[in-house]
C-alpha cells in the first residue's frame, strides 16, 4: 500500500489544500484507489485523476460533506489528483489490485489468460478497448451489440463510437467452463462486421467479491454513488451528490442477493428528465423483455418496482436496460446551465425478497424513504429511522400496492408527536376524502403504533390520507438546538395489509415480535402492536378503550395445537 504525503496546511482531521497530488509508480499498475475527502466549501467541488492529460477519472463532493471514493485505475506512470476547490483530505491510500492481467496488441476477438485468473472464487471483469466495425449502412438508432461469451449473452451495448471501452462481467462459473487458456467475445453477427479487441485490462478475485459485496444484501438501500463503478455499462454521466444521470438508454449490471428468493422484487429510485411539452415514459427491460414500463408527469423522485423471475436472470445477474422516450438539457428548460442529454437519474437501489408463501399485495411494509416519497405535503428529508412531518401532512399509498378482492384494509402507523415546551397534550385525525377516520391522542413522545381500517372497495386510485395534529413546534422553539423545523408527528413505519391475511402464522411471525405462550402478561409487557383497533394510550397497570376495541394475540404453536384453550382476562369497566 502507498500511502500520500501532500502539502498543504495541517488540521486536526486531515490536511488542507487544492494543489495537484501526484501518483508516481515503478511500473504499469493497476491499482485500488481509495480516498475520503470533506468539501470545506457550501458549492461542489470537483474532484480529477489525470494522467498525462488524459482523464482517468473524477466525482464531484457536495458541499459540506465528506464523501468515500474507491475506483480501480489503470496507471502507466504518474497520475495527477486536483481539486477545484479547497478541501480537507483525510486519506489518499493506494493498494494494489488484486490479480490484474493487462495484454495489448490482441488484434482479435481472443484473450489469452493465465492459469491462476482461473482460480479466482468468484468471477472477474475485463475492461475491453476495442474496435467495433459496423456493416454497411446501418441507422444509428440500431447501433446496440451484444457480447456474448460462449454463446451466453455477458453485456449488452449501444456503440456510439467506432472505438470504445467495453466492460464484461463474468461469474466464475462461466469463466470454469473451459480451462484451455482463451476466451472468445463475439458480438451480433447481423449487426458486425469486425470486433477488434487491442487490448484488455484483467481483475478478478479478492477485487470482484469487493466490488459486489453491498449487492449481496436484501432490503437494503443502496445509493447510487455508493454502486461500484462497474456496475454502471453504459449511457451513464458522471457521478453527482445524490444521483447520476443517463441519457436515452442506459445499461446497470446488478447481481442478484444469493438470500433472495426465487421471486425477488427491485426497487429502482430516480427521477425522469421531463420537458412540462411532452409526455415522458419510462421502460425497464432484461434480455429485450419489457419488465415495467410507466408514464412520468413530475420531476420529483420516484420507486419503480420491478418483479424480476428466474428467466430473467442469467447466471445470477441482471442487465438492466432503463429507457426513456427522450432526452433534453437543462439549459433548454431555463433550469440552469446544464447542458448534458438528460433522460433518468438513478439514485439508488434496493432488492427484497418476495415471501413466497402469499401475495405481496396482500401485506406491504415500506421503508422510511418509500414514506417519504409517498408523502404529498408537509414531510422533511428522510433521517435514518424516521421522517418528520409539521402539522398537517398527506400520505399517497399506490393504488398498486392496496390489498386487492377485500372489503377493507388497515393501516398499521408506527410514530411519535412532537411536543412544545408546556408539555401540552397533542392529538391527531387521519381523514380520507374529507371524511374523518379516526382520532389519536398522545400525553408523551414514545413511538406508538396507531391503526386505521378503511372500505376500499370501490377504490380505483391512489389512496390519499390526509394527517392533521394539534400544533407543530420547533426545537430552536423549545431552546432544545438550532433546528428550526416545524414538528408534530414522525413516522417511523408503515405498513397496509387485509386484515384476515393474520389467520397465517407466516404473517404473525412477520408482524407481530410476540408469540404468546401460556403465562401471565400485563399490560407494560405486551406489544402495542397486539391492541389493534379503538384503544387509547397505555397508562400504569392498565390501557383504556372506548366501545368495540379488538386484541390480536398470536399464539405459540403449542397452545395452537390444544383442544381448548383459557384466556383470561383482568381489567375494569
Amino acid at each position: 500500500m502507498i500511502k500520500l504525503g501532500l502539502g498543504g496546511g495541517q488540521s486536526d482531521d486531515g490536511l488542507t489544500g487544492k494543489s495537484p497530488v501526484n501518483i508516481k509508480l515503478k511500473e504499469s499498475n493497476a491499482v485500488v484507489f481509495k480516498s475520503e475527502i470533506k468539501n470545506v466549501n457550501s458549492a461542489p467541488v470537483l474532484m480529477t485523476v489525470f494522467e498525462k492529460n488524459k482523464l482517468l477519472y473524477k466525482t464531484s463532493i457536495s458541499g459540506n460533506s465528506t464523501k468515500k471514493i474507491e475506483t480501480t485505475l489503470l496507471l502507466d506512470e504518474i497520475a495527477q489528483v486536483s481539486f477545484d476547490n479547497n478541501v480537507l483530505i483525510k486519506t489518499i491510500d493506494i493498494e494494489q489490485a488484486e490479480k490484474y492481467t493487462h495484454l495489448n496488441n490482441i488484434n482479435s476477438n481472443k484473450i489469452a489468460l493465465s492459469d491462476d485468473l482461473y482460480d479466482n472464487k468468484s468471477g472477474m471483469i475485463i475492461k475491453l478497448n476495442a474496435d467495433i466495425i459496423f456493416k454497411d449502412k446501418v441507422p444509428v438508432k440500431d447501433r446496440s451489440i451484444v457480447l456474448k461469451y460462449d454463446n451466453i449473452t455477458i453485456s449488452r451495448y449501444t456503440v456510439y463510437d467506432k472505438n470504445s471501452n467495453y466492460y464484461v462481467i463474468m461469474p466464475e462459473n462461466l469463466i470454469k467452463r473451459h480451462r484451455n487458456g482463451l476466451i472468445e467475445i463475439t458480438a451480433d453477427d447481423r449487426l458486425i462486421e469486425q470486433i477488434n479487441i487491442k487490448s484488455a485490462s484483467i481483475i478478478s478475485g479478492k477485487g470482484y467479491d469487493d466490488i459486489f459485496r453491498l449487492l449481496q444484501e436484501t432490503d437494503r438501500f443502496i445509493s447510487s454513488d455508493e454502486l461500484p463503478e462497474l456496475t454502471y455499462m453504459q449511457g451513464w454521466q458522471n457521478t453527482e451528490a445524490d444521483r447520476r444521470w443517463g441519457r436515452q438508454n442506459n445499461y446497470i449490471y446488478l447481481p442478484i442477493p444469493e438470500n433472495s428468493s426465487a421471486n425477488t422484487l427491485l426497487n429502482i429510485y430516480g427521477h425522469a428528465f421531463i420537458n412540462i411539452s411532452k409526455k415522458q415514459d419510462v421502460s425497464f427491460y432484461s434480455n429485450d423483455k419489457l419488465l415495467y414500463k410507466i408514464d412520468v408527469n413530475e420531476r420529483k423522485e420516484k420507486k419503480f418496482t420491478i418483479k424480476l423471475n428466474e428467466d430473467d436472470i442469467e447466471n445470477g445477474f441482471i442487465l438492466l436496460h432503463i429507457k426513456t422516450n427522450y432526452t433534453d438539457t437543462a439549459s433548454n428548460n431555463k433550469l440552469g446551465n446544464d447542458t448534458r442529454a438528460l433522460g433518468f437519474a438513478l439514485t439508488g437501489i434496493e432488492f427484497k425478497a418476495i415471501d413466497n408463501t402469499a401475495d405481496r399485495n396482500d401485506y406491504v411494509d415500506y421503508s422510511i424513504r418509500d414514506i417519504s416519497l409517498m408523502g404529498v405535503n408537509g414531510f422533511y428529508s428522510p433521517e435514518e429511522t424516521l421522517v418528520w412531518a409539521d402539522k398537517d401532512f398527506t400520505i399517497k399509498i399506490p393504488y398498486a400496492d392496496i390489498p386487492k378482492n377485500t372489503k377493507n384494509i388497515m393501516i398499521e402507523i408506527d410514530g411519535r408527536f412532537y411536543f412544545n415546551e408546556e408539555k401540552e397534550a397533542q392529538d391527531i385525525s387521519v381523514y380520507y376524502n374529507n371524511h374523518l377516520l379516526k382520532k389519536f391522542t398522545a400525553q408523551d413522545d414514545k413511538v406508538k403504533t396507531y391503526f386505521i381500517q378503511i372500505d376500499v372497495q370501490n377504490v380505483d386510485k391512489d389512496l390519499e390520507l390526509v394527517f392533521k395534529t394539534k400544533y407543530s413546534c420547533s426545537p430552536a422553539d423549545n431552546g432544545e438546538s438550532s433546528d428550526t423545523r416545524k414538528l408534530a408527528f414522525a413516522v417511523s413505519g408503515l405498513r397496509i395489509y387485509k386484515p384476515e391475511i393474520f389467520s397465517q402464522e407466516e404473517y404473525l411471525k412477520v408482524s407481530y415480535s410476540q408469540i404468546f405462550n401460556t403465562g401471565e402478561y400485563s399490560v407494560e409487557n405486551i406489544d402495542n402492536s397486539t391492541f389493534k383497533s379503538n384503544w387509547y394510550s397505555k397508562e400504569p397497570g392498565l390501557i383504556w378503550s372506548s366501545n368495540n376495541a379488538a386484541l390480536m394475540l398470536p399464539l405459540s404453536k403449542e397452545l395452537q395445537e390444544q383442544e381448548n384453550i383459557f384466556i383470561d382476562l383482568k381489567g375494569m369497566a
